[in-house]
């Protein structure tokens, strides 16, 4: 049979996360149109509290709102984050969301290829490229 994982591959070990890495987290967060979701997929990863924002859809959404159950489409935005970002991107769709009380759902990611793993967090930090670079401008 052949060795579908590659030689020498299965014996390597995955590096283990660091304590000091923050946990990853797939954020989700429903929007009314595609125009919103790239707004706002657009702010996050420039303020790099997202590394990378999918906009999906239309979906439809069949909900409770106000007592009564209502249905619309939406696009749903999943987000690559951490723990240590989620504070200040919920602030963010809170201060950027036209819904009174928008869908923010923190999944934990709980495996994950390493190297998109350190991607995710350099990408994630909230410090911009010209920060790391030029810290004392």
């Amino acid at each position: 049979m052949k060795n579908e994982i590659g030689p020498g591959a299965a014996d390597q070990p995955t590096p283990p996360q660091s304590p000091d890495s923050p946990g990853l987290l797939e954020v989700r967060v429903a929007v009314p149109d595609t125009e919103t979701g790239l707004a706002l997929a657009h702010s996050l990863v420039a303020r790099q509290l997202a590394a990378c924002v999918q906009v999906i859809g239309p979906i439809t959404s069949v909900y409770s709102w106000q007592g009564e159950t209502q249905q619309g489409d939406e696009w749903l935005l999943l987000m690559k984050t951490t723990e240590d970002a989620f504070e200040a991107l919920s602030a963010v769709i809170v201060e950027e969301h036209s819904y009174e009380v928008p869908e923010i759902l923190g999944v934990p990611v709980t495996h994950a290829l390493p190297e998109y793993a350190d991607w995710v967090r350099k990408r994630s930090d909230g410090i911009s490229d010209a920060e790391l670079l030029n810290p004392h401008e």
